[in-house]
């Protein structure tokens, strides 16, 4: 839409606050696949102690042995936010795909707007600002997506933060095991938030990024790797020493790390910004004037054409 387009160029042409121009890209569903997971890792905490508590882990262990225990307790945890973090990333991976190539292929003259009467205003910006919209079309198909592949350029769809974020139950079950001093479990419940769940995100996604494969196919064998690799870490983290699953722990986090590459931005989702300091609002202050100008030249008040993202 050209509206949308317009905005974000101008946005990152003039500048904002404290002088950036970064637009920071924030899916709707994202929210909704963080609060969803926060739910359903309270409710598999809360059933696991009521689990234990009623002996139903110990009489079961006693059957088929601890390790078979924790592998199908995993999968039938992981059972019901499968489907929808699959269907979820799979969205996501259509937005992406789809953002890049309407950039890649956006006209001023053929983008849609709402109201035909605002296309005379926004050409007429365009030309005092960028000379031609030739040149405008070239600004968002060099600059402007340029900035906005850097911003989902990472390999993974769901930024690390928000896969920290997704686990925060779980974050707070590491932090009981400190004050009961119980090292071992601290250790084990980190290891969920910073590596096993960013696994299980990457290998869905992985997993439905390749085409031979029917994606019915990949969803059974996806859900069965991620089962093991939640069990297998539990029974790591449980029948290890601590001397040597501290140093496995942090080279496999070096590793998520490595494949998610988190930036300082991502962490703009959750309310965090940079510190300016004073007088490092001149873009935003420099578009501002330019657009005041612009809308009185045109004759149109009350309309902005740039919002700080």
């Amino acid at each position: 839409r050209l509206w949308c387009v317009f905005e974000v160029a101008c946005f990152h042409h003039f500048g904002g606050s404290c002088g950036s121009r970064d637009v920071v890209l924030i899916p709707t569903s994202l929210a909704s696949l963080v609060l969803c997971g926060n739910l359903f890792l309270l409710f598999v905490w809360v059933s696991f102690d009521i689990l234990i508590a009623s002996g139903v882990v110990s009489w079961l262990a006693l059957r088929i042995g601890r390790y078979l225990t924790m592998i199908c307790f995993a999968g039938i945890v992981t059972l019901p936010c499968f489907p929808l973090i699959y269907c979820t990333l799979s969205k996501l991976i259509r937005q992406r795909r789809h953002l890049v190539h309407e950039l890649e292929h956006f006209a001023t003259d053929r983008a849609d707007i709402t109201y035909s009467t605002d296309r005379a205003t926004i050409e007429d910006c365009i030309r005092k600002w960028y000379g031609s919209m030739e040149a405008f079309d070239s600004y968002v198909h060099s600059s402007v997506l340029k900035h906005v592949r850097r911003q989902i350029g990472s390999r993974a769809v769901v930024p690390y933060s928000s896969v920290v974020a997704f686990s925060f139950p779980t974050f707070l079950r590491a932090f009981d095991y400190i004050i009961i001093g119980n090292c071992q479990g601290f250790l084990g419940a980190m290891g969920f938030v910073l590596i096993v769940n960013p696994l299980f995100f990457f290998i869905s996604q992985l997993s439905l990024e390749q085409r031979p494969v029917p994606w019915s196919v990949t969803a059974m064998f996806t859900w069965l790797a991620i089962t093991f690799f939640w069990g297998l870490w539990g029974i790591f983290t449980t029948s290890v020493q601590l001397m040597i699953s501290v140093p496995v722990f942090l080279a496999l986090w070096l590793c998520a790390l490595y494949a998610y590459r988190p930036q300082f931005s991502e962490l703009y989702i959750f309310g965090f910004q940079r510190t300016c300091g004073e007088g490092s609002d001149e873009g935003l202050l420099g578009a501002q004037v330019a657009l005041e100008k612009a809308d009185s030249d045109s004759g149109i008040k009350g309309r902005a054409a740039v919002r700080q993202v």
